[in-house]
């Protein structure tokens, strides 16, 4: 392939543990089927003797939503344009059953265009939740009881197990 790539393994420590392989490689072949240009996109996934379960993506350059932010506030503009591709985004793969979980700044890239507004793009389906695995199933790929994120960035409901869900 004449393009530059990115590639994510499973750390070694986890890759003797078939749960965690099965829901990481279920997950991101899930993810796979998200087209947006708000997307990061993944382009393979796979297994090697060496290196293990990992994947490959679009390797995207630019700066992170985290970063801007420290800089101080910006235009109304800005924001807006970004927070309009970041909602394209989840739509996109919430159509496609599946829930983020670890939406943070840290996880969203803003790419420089010509024409000064940057393009955004959702990043690390490490944690995401799939509910619709295709047409015929409906699975859950992570537990009930599990609380995963990033506490900062949690919604009160997702830092406790709650025994009321269905």
């Amino acid at each position: 392939m004449p393009r530059r790539v990115a590639v994510k393994i499973l750390h070694a420590r986890h890759a003797q543990n078939e749960q965690l392989r099965a829901r990481f490689k279920r997950e991101l072949e899930a993810s796979c089927r998200v087209t947006h240009e708000n997307v990061i996109q993944v382009i393979d996934v796979g297994e090697d003797d060496d290196l293990g379960l990992y994947y490959v993506m679009e390797l995207v350059r630019g700066a992170l939503l985290d970063d801007l932010i420290d800089d101080g506030p910006m235009p109304w503009q800005k924001c807006h344009h970004i927070a309009s591709q970041l909602t394209a985004a989840l739509n996109s793969i919430h159509r496609a059953g599946i829930v983020h979980r670890d939406l943070k700044p840290q996880n969203v890239m803003l790419v420089e265009r010509s024409d000064q507004m940057p393009l955004v793009k959702l990043l690390d389906f490490g944690i995401a939740s799939v509910t619709q695995d295709d047409e015929d199933h409906n699975v859950e790929l992570t537990g009930t009881q599990m609380v995963l994120g990033t506490p900062a960035y949690m919604s009160p409901e997702q830092t406790y197990m709650r025994t009321d869900r269905e």
